[in-house]
């Protein structure tokens, strides 16, 4: 189920895992790089990436926008690629150069 989540908004993993969410945003410049950040930590969309609506699946680590792949522009942070990752309990979600951003969370869990 995906949600939309607002600039400075919370969203809550009810499991136990991390989760590596499937995130759809808007960016809205080509001249500055966005920013997501999940709890404080930083990740770079480089304005290289251009404007528009962009896909990061953290789980495969790609990223594409309009079909094409945009991984080399997305997924950045200070050590590098990392991928976005939801943390169990409550995760802080802001952004800049950003509008329209959904997530569809993909919880984990264990099959007992």
């Amino acid at each position: 189920e995906e949600r939309e989540i607002k600039n400075n908004g919370v969203i809550i993993n009810p499991e136990a895992f991390e989760s590596l969410p499937v995130i759809t945003f808007n960016k809205t410049t080509s001249t500055e790089d966005s920013h997501i950040y999940i709890n404080g930590q930083q990740f770079q969309i480089a304005k290289e990436a251009g404007e528009g609506m962009i896909t990061l699946d953290c789980e495969n680590g790609i990223a594409y926008k309009n079909g094409v792949n945009v991984t080399k522009y997305c997924l950045l942070n200070s050590d590098g690629y990392q991928p976005l990752v939801l943390n169990p309990g409550r995760n802080q979600i802001s952004y800049t150069y950003i509008d329209q951003l959904k997530i569809k969370p993909k919880w984990r869990t264990l099959a007992v």
